[in-house]
Order: structure tokens, then sequence, then C-alpha cells
């Protein structure tokens, strides 16, 4: 009996040793079937080489494409500065042509008030030579005033024409040594005849050992003669014109006052600007053309110097410009 169970038992234990053989054999078997064999690999391995060598290509492309882009930016970033360069030498040039026009303006304008003065004292002096019994030194003065406003309108035309032909504009000083005292008397005496017609009194004062200035004789002329001109034209018969001169610590003061009929607050505002038209109207048949204050201020501050204006309505107004020395 017990021979019997030990062989059942070692039946069981050689058949589940088989059975468990078998199934690692099986199992061992199955994995096998499950891996590619060497064509299935080789056909993957070719598939996977020609998609890399494709996208080898694509890539190759593409950073040929980047680097015609580059090339592309660099050109049309040099197009753009030279753009830009060209638009800034237009725009330079631009200004420099609306500059040449306003020089070109303010030059005809000035120089056309310049001849409009002594066009003008000429036709006065010319009238109180019919008009009046003058004596004979009386007349020589007259005409030797006549002639001096003769020789300044020809330089006026002279310079106008080389301008015209030249196409040379702007407003250089001829700096000079010169004396105030001697340019306003020549001033003085070609508009004593205007007041005279108007029955103006003139009173002038220039005091002695006034020092020697650096400046443009014609141009303070020209601004003297503007100054002196207005105010004898908005003066009423019977009136005076204080001219003086002041010998300051370092600069000489011209004044200029008038009796008139003064200046607003709006004219104070604007009476330095070209072309003002202010309130003040002359008092004979004098035209004006709003440019004589405007030319004064920038000779004055050409020279370096100050121009101020005081002005009171119905009693009178006071120009007077600073001349460093």
């Amino acid at each position: 009996m017990n021979l019997y169970y030990y062989l059942l038992f070692a039946f069981i234990l050689f058949s589940g040793v088989v059975y468990l053989i078998y199934s690692k054999k099986q199992q061992s078997l199955d994995n096998t079937n499950d891996l590619p064999n060497n064509n299935t690999l080789n056909s993957v391995n070719k598939d996977l080489i020609e998609q890399i060598e494709k996208y080898k290509l694509q890539i190759i492309g593409l950073q040929k494409t980047i680097k015609e882009l580059k090339l592309h930016t660099n050109e049309l970033t040099n197009i753009n500065l030279s753009l830009e360069s060209e638009i800034n030498n237009l725009n330079e040039k631009q200004k420099k042509l609306e500059l040449l026009q306003k020089k070109k303006d303010d030059f005809f304008s000035i120089y056309v008030h310049d001849l409009k003065n002594p066009a003008g004292t000429i036709q006065n002096l010319i009238e109180l030579l019919n008009s009046y019994d003058l004596s004979i030194n009386e007349q020589k003065e007259i005409y030797g005033t006549l002639f001096a406003l003769s020789k300044r309108m020809i330089h006026i035309t002279n310079e106008i024409c080389r301008v015209v032909v030249e196409k040379e504009l702007g407003f250089d000083l001829e700096i000079k040594s010169a004396n105030l005292q001697d340019i306003l008397k020549k001033v003085y005496i070609r508009n004593i005849y205007k007041a005279k017609k108007k029955n103006i009194s003139v009173f002038l004062n220039i005091p002695e050992n006034l020092p020697v200035l650096s400046l443009d004789p014609d141009k303070i002329e020209n601004a003297i003669e503007n100054l002196i001109d207005n105010a004898i034209k908005f003066s009423s018969s019977d009136k005076t014109v204080f001219i003086e001169i002041h010998k300051l610590e370092n600069f000489v003061r011209l004044e200029i006052r008038d009796q008139g009929q003064g200046l607003t607050k709006e004219d104070m505002e604007n009476v330095f600007q070209k072309g003002a038209m202010l309130s003040a109207k002359p008092t004979g048949d004098e035209t004006s053309s709003g440019l004589g204050l405007w030319i004064v201020k920038r000779i004055i501050e050409e020279h370096k110097g100050i121009v101020r204006v005081e002005s009171e309505t119905g009693i009178g107004t006071k120009f007077s410009f600073d001349l460093p020395y």
C-alpha cells in the first residue's frame, strides 16, 4: 500500500516537472514568434534611413533658405538706411530752401523799405525848395542832402542787382569803427526838413567824448532813420521829438521820444513783428508798411544790442537801443 502511494507521488511529481518544462518552452517559442525577423528589421531600418535622409535634405534646404533670407534682410536694411539718409538729405535741403526763401523775403523787404524812406525824404526836400524862400546856405544844405540820398539809393539798388545776379542772400554786417553821433547827425539833417514841413520841433542832445563803436554804419543809419521817421510820421503839429545819446558803463544808448498818439497794450505786444499794423496812424500823407520797427530790431540784435519801447496812449512813445563798446 505504501509502495503504491510512493509510485503515485513520483508519477505526479514527474508529470508536473514535464508540464513545467513544456510550458517554459512554449512560452519561449511564443516570445520568439513575436520578434521581427532579419528581413523585417532590414526593411524598417531602410525606411528610417530614407526618412532621416529626407529630413536632412529638408534641413539643408531650410538652412539655405534662412541664409538667403538673411542676405535679403541685410540688403533691405542697407536699402532702408540709404533711404533714411536720402530722406534726411531731402529734409536738410528743404530746410535750406525754406531758410533761403525767408532770407530772400527779408532781404527784399528791408531794401525796398530802405528805398522808400530816402524817396519820401527827397520828395519832401523838393517840395521845400519849391515852397519856401530859403537862403543860399539852406539851399546848399538841401542839395547836399539830396545828393547824399541819391547816393544811398544807388547803393541800395546796386545791392539788389548784386543779389539778383549772384543769388547771394544774407544779412552780413560790414563792421567798421564809427562814431554814432556822426551817423545820427546825417540822419537828423535830412529829417529836420520833414519835421519843419509838419511844424514839428526836433530836440537833439549829443554829449561829448562818446566812444568809437564797432558797427555797420549803413545798417545803423537805417535803424536810426526808421525811428526818427516814425517819430515825425506819428506826431502832430506843434509837438516835439527828442533825440538823445547817453554814454553808459558798457554801452551807448540812443533814445528817440515823441509826443504822439502812443501805443495800446496790443500794439506793444506786436510792435516789432514783421508787417505789424499798429493802431496809431500817420498824421500827414505818409504811409506805413509795418516793416520799419521789425528792421530796427533785427539790425540792433545783429549788433548784439538791445532795443526797447515805452509808451503811453495819448502821451507818446520812446524807442531806445543799446550798442555795446
